[in-house]
């Protein structure tokens, strides 16, 4: 997901209490498996032989240039 210019523009401590609620609103979702900032992702990816979910997450997360909020679909 992807805030939008306004939403950017906000001051930082307006647009952390933005994504606080976005992501609070996600994770009460059943769809959703988990919600991640995107900020708090490393700043590289974990290695090919990684299975965990961070690593599952993180390379399509770092291909959404400019993303802000990832939300991988639950099983179903």
């Amino acid at each position: 997901m992807i805030l939008s210019d306004a939403a950017r523009a906000l001051p930082a401590q307006r647009r952390d209490t933005l994504l606080r609620a976005l992501v609070a609103d996600l994770r009460r979702r059943p769809e959703i498996a988990r919600v991640i900032d995107v900020r708090s992702l490393k700043d590289t990816c974990p290695p090919a032989t990684d299975e965990s979910e961070e690593a599952l997450v993180a390379p399509p997360a770092h291909a959404m240039e400019g993303g802000d909020v990832t939300a991988p679909a639950a099983p179903p």
